[in-house]
């Protein structure tokens, strides 16, 4: 019973490489997680699309510079939305840029097997990622095409 302690306090609390934690802490400690002049979380809510017939939206986070919402259908998750401001991402902007598609005239791309993002206003990262296999790629396109582009240009001057 003593080595089984031994084992699982070692495994868990001890012995593992911190320092590339310890260096990421020291390079980011007192630096604001977004931008100062990122956009409230609450102020991106109305930018995300309203849910369809026989869907119900709800909203899972907020906080400057980020917002999400999960999309259901029948109960069941099936997609899950999201803005975020890059302003001062300058990494991110330049990567989201480079889409390798075009949704409505703005640069997009897919995210991984199961999600699809676009860049509005060269500012805003929304996104779409299936929760359900039954939620297709062309589901979330056509998803992305009804966010609030147009407002979010608008937010963005």
């Amino acid at each position: 019973m003593a080595l089984f302690a031994a084992v699982l306090a070692a495994g868990c609390w001890g012995g593992g490489d911190n320092a590339r934690w310890d260096e990421a802490q020291r390079e980011t400690k007192n630096q604001p997680a977004v931008s100062k002049e990122a956009v409230k979380g609450e102020s991106l809510n109305e930018f995300l699309p309203r849910p369809a017939a026989g869907m119900d939206m709800t909203f899972e986070q907020e906080k400057d510079g980020f917002v999400m919402a999960s999309l259901k259908k029948g109960g069941k998750e099936v997609a899950s939305l999201s803005i975020t401001d890059l302003k001062g991402n300058d990494e991110s902007l330049e990567r989201a840029r480079k889409g390798e598609l075009e949704i409505l005239g703005y640069p997009a791309a897919a995210s991984g097997s199961k999600g699809t993002v676009l860049l509005a206003a060269d500012r805003f990262l929304c996104s779409v990622r299936s929760s359900d296999d039954s939620f297709t790629e062309e589901d979330r396109i056509e998803l992305l095409k009804k966010f609030s582009l147009g407002g979010l240009e608008g937010l963005s001057q």
